[in-house]
């Protein structure tokens, strides 16, 4: 959560997980937002997951990572001389 903040994480990771529960476990497993969780907890899972779901999961954390804004002091000392 550190890298793309509660705010991102509750929006594109919990809630969708949260609704994304009538898929089976590969398929529901293999989503970006369960895959980037997965990131997060240091999970392997026992069975395979669909084809470039790593690909598109990083492709996903990458997208929220820079969405995510800097907090003040960071942004104040990159614009200091």
């Amino acid at each position: 959560m550190k890298k793309i903040g509660i705010i991102n994480y509750s929006f594109f990771i919990a809630i969708p997980s949260i609704f994304s529960g009538e898929l089976d476990d590969k398929e529901y497993y293999s989503m970006p937002w369960e895959r980037s969780a997965d990131y997060f907890d240091n999970v392997n899972r026992p069975f395979e997951y669909l084809p470039y779901s790593d690909v598109i999961a990083n492709l996903y954390l990458t997208i929220l990572e820079l969405s995510q804004p800097k907090d003040y002091c960071y942004r104040r000392s990159v614009h200091l001389p």
